[in-house]
């Protein structure tokens, strides 16, 4: 199962209560759409969970789960801007994570990436890059998120069958958070995404560079999945470079594909 699991993140990507729950079963994979209150947010966060075919029959199976960040102009139910969602049924030419879920033994959880204050206008960037939109540090969250999902799903509950990959920024935040919580994950997936941004907080916005913090990949899984035409492929290159030197846990994959079609890589 190990092994299984870092193939999977390679190939694509408790605290309070559940408070609304929406499912819907397309096919054979049970989709739902839910919350929770965040002690590290003061709010209640939005996510999607992919529970794999039998998940409701076989009472006693658990299932290692892959952790993704979505994109830029993308959000936990799909797209909120002009990318085409890629979530169920023919999007994205049906690649996408209900059909991968269809015939993978895994949980897929898509969390919601927004990070504006109440006061702030809505904005298409997630998390707390560049602009730096709130004070709230979204990588403090995943620990609190994981032990919500372990406690409400039937996961297997440690790092070996834990994996986190992202897109675009999900795919930086992907390599920010594994490499902050290494004793949570066994892999790691960045699917056209920068190793750079400034993170904030907003009135000391810093810059952090995923290439210096090679160490803290250890025990980690690492791949890098780009198009060769990707507009962030010297940051990929440079990457490519250095990491493959210095980490024996490090691989990536080069697509005849620019940044738009990166969706297709997963």
């Amino acid at each position: 199962m190990k092994n299984k699991i870092k193939l999977i993140a390679g190939s694509l990507v408790l605290l309070m209560f559940i408070i609304q729950a929406n499912g819907q079963k397309t096919g054979n994979v049970t989709i739902i759409d839910s919350r929770h209150y965040s002690l590290a947010f003061g709010e209640f966060r939005n996510y999607r969970i992919f529970l794999p075919p039998g998940y409701s029959v076989n009472l006693q199976k658990r299932y290692p789960v892959i952790y993704f960040y979505h994109g830029w102009a993308q959000g936990y139910f799909g797209s909120v801007s002009e990318y085409s969602d890629y979530d169920k049924g023919n999007e994205n030419d049906g690649d996408n994570m209900e059909n991968f879920v269809s015939t993978h033994d895994v949980i897929v959880v898509k969390h919601d990436g927004y990070n504006r204050s109440e006061n702030e206008e809505y904005d298409s960037d997630p998390y707390n890059l560049k602009p730096v939109e709130t004070f709230r540090q979204f990588p403090i969250y995943f620990p609190e998120l994981v032990n919500y999902i372990d406690a409400h799903y039937r996961t297997i509950a440690d790092r070996e069958h834990r994996s986190i990959a992202g897109l675009s920024k999900g795919g930086y935040m992907a390599f920010w958070i594994g490499g902050k919580y290494p004793q949570l994950v066994s892999a790691v997936g960045n699917f056209c995404g920068s190793y750079e941004f400034v993170p904030g907080p907003k009135d000391f916005p810093v810059e952090y560079r995923s290439i210096d913090m090679y160490q803290n990949f250890g025990g980690v899984n690492v791949r890098l999945n780009y198009g060769d035409k990707d507009r962030l492929r010297a940051f990929h290159q440079d990457l490519n470079r250095i990491w493959p030197q210095i980490m024996d846990n490090y691989e990536f994959k080069v697509y005849p594909a620019g940044s738009a079609k990166c969706l297709d890589l997963y």
